[in-house]
Formats: C-alpha cells, sequence, structure tokens
C-alpha cells in the first residue's frame, strides 16, 4: 500500500490521491514514468517526483524517519501494511499500566510472537526497555498519544525516528468508538476468564492490592491482564487494516494493493 500512496506528498490530500489513482497512476513507478498528469503544473510534477525519489530511496534502506515526517498520522497504517512481513521491520504491540498517581507500573511488549513484561520492583530495567523500544521500527498502542506514550516518555528517551500507530483514532473513523474490551467483545477477541470482565481501574486496584498486602495473586492477574491488552492488539490492528484498506479502496477494483 505504501508505493501506492501519495498522501505524503506536499498539498496533496486523499482526493487528489484518488484523481491520480483513478486516472490510472496507481504507484510511484507509474508516477514517475509520466511526463505530465493532469492537475499537475510542471513546476509540482518535478517537485513531487523528487520527493518519490527521496520516499523510495528511505523505503530501500529502512529509514522509516520519511514516513514520520511526512504521512499524515492517520495514515501510518500504511506503513504496518506495507512491511508486516518484512523481516526487517519490528514492531512492539505494547501496552503500560501506572499507579495511581501516574507511576509505570507493569508494561507488556508483544512483538507478534513474543509477549515481554516488565514489573516495578522486579526486572523494570528502564536502559534495557530503552534499548528494546529504540529497536523498534513502530510501536502500535491503543489510545497511546494520550496514555502510554507521554508516560514512557517520563522513563525513556523514544528516538524520533520510531512510528507510532495508536489504532484507537483508526477504530472510531470505523464506527468503534469505544473502549479496548468492547472492541475485543464485538470482534470476539477472548481472554481468560480470570481477567475477561476487568478494566482499568481494576488494573489500579491490582497494583495496590500487590503493594499493600504483598499479595502474588494481585500480582499475577495485573500481570495477566497487562500481557491481554498488549497481544489482542495484534488481530484488531488485522481487522481494522482490512477495513480501512476496503473503504480508501472503494470502486476502485482495479488497483491491486499487496
Amino acid at each position: 500500500m505504501l508505493t501506492h500512496s501519495f498522501i505524503f506528498l506536499t498539498r496533496f490530500g486523499y482526493s487528489r490521491e484518488r484523481k491520480l489513482w483513478e486516472q490510472g497512476v496507481v504507484d510511484w513507478d507509474g508516477f514517475l514514468s509520466r511526463e505530465r498528469i493532469r492537475f499537475i503544473s510542471r513546476h509540482w510534477k518535478e517537485r513531487y517526483d523528487k520527493q518519490i525519489l527521496e520516499a523510495m530511496r528511505s523505503l530501500s534502506i529502512m529509514d522509516l524517519s520519511f514516513f514520520q515526517r511526512y504521512l499524515p498520522k492517520r495514515e501510518v497504517w500504511r506503513v504496518y501494511y506495507s512491511l508486516r512481513h518484512n523481516p526487517d521491520f519490528r514492531v512492539f504491540f505494547l501496552d503500560i499500566e501506572t499507579d495511581e498517581y501516574g507511576n509505570l507500573t507493569v508494561i507488556s511488549l508483544f512483538d507478534g510472537e513474543d509477549c515481554k513484561t516488565f514489573i516495578r520492583g522486579f526486572n523494570l530495567d528502564f536502559f534495557l526497555l530503552k534499548k528494546l523500544l529504540n529497536n523498534a521500527s513502530m510501536l502500535i498502542t491503543f489510545n497511546g498519544s494520550s496514555f502510554d506514550i507521554p508516560i514512557l516518555k517520563h522513563y525513556v528517551r523514544l528516538n524520533n525516528n520510531i512510528l507510532h500507530f495508536d489504532l484507537r483514532p483508526l477504530l472510531v473513523r470505523l464506527g468503534y468508538n469505544m473502549g479496548l474490551k468492547e472492541i475485543e467483545s464485538k470482534l470476539g477477541i477472548e481472554r481468560s476468564d480470570e481477567v475477561r470482565s476487568l478494566r482499568g481501574f481494576d488494573a489500579l486496584q491490582l497494583w495496590k492490592c500487590f503493594k499493600r498486602e504483598r499479595n502474588k495473586e494481585c500480582l499475577r492477574l495485573l500481570i495477566e491482564y497487562n500481557r491481554y491488552d498488549a497481544i489482542n492488539l495484534k488481530p484488531i490492528v488485522e481487522f481494522s487494516i482490512n477495513k480501512i484498506l476496503e473503504k480508501t479502496l472503494e470502486n476502485l477494483d482495479f488497483l491491486v494493493i499487496s
């Protein structure tokens, strides 16, 4: 999808991108091969050619900082969709828990296969956490723009080139303006019986229970709850991207996206 995208070009919006597709200019190579394109002046064509060549170079060496700078945040799903099978594309589905004062207590990082969980007072090493996060190409969260990422930045200095894909705004665009657990329920995504009914307030109480009583069962439940928050993001991402791709390419049956 990324090499079919023109939304990152200067003064280019969704309607202009769609106009290109409808003219048969469906990818970067197709754009560069044309000397003139209807509705684009010669001056702007030359300028866009340079931007597309820069995008191609950046993608070829997996330098995603270009897309961090120029791709609209709401379209960062295109990067994930295009690179999800590339072994050099490193993704963490991420979720954190805090105490009532906003201090980080638990964080889980799921790479699509393995889930690492770090607990304050046990194995939460901020040097190691920084190293892991800054080796990622993309961090995927639910409502992380408002919660997870700002809190993380109090503890670790994140590389500015890391792409952040916050799922919540995309889900709202698709009509799912609700909490993560409600979305999971609608999509049939399961949790264990022990944590299925738990919500954010319960996570706060579980940490308080552990700290006050040293109750290991409270900590175990909190960890399990947090891990599900991270792991269940992956099927929600897959669902969301299929839906937004269908919406973006509506009535463009000739445009084949891999």
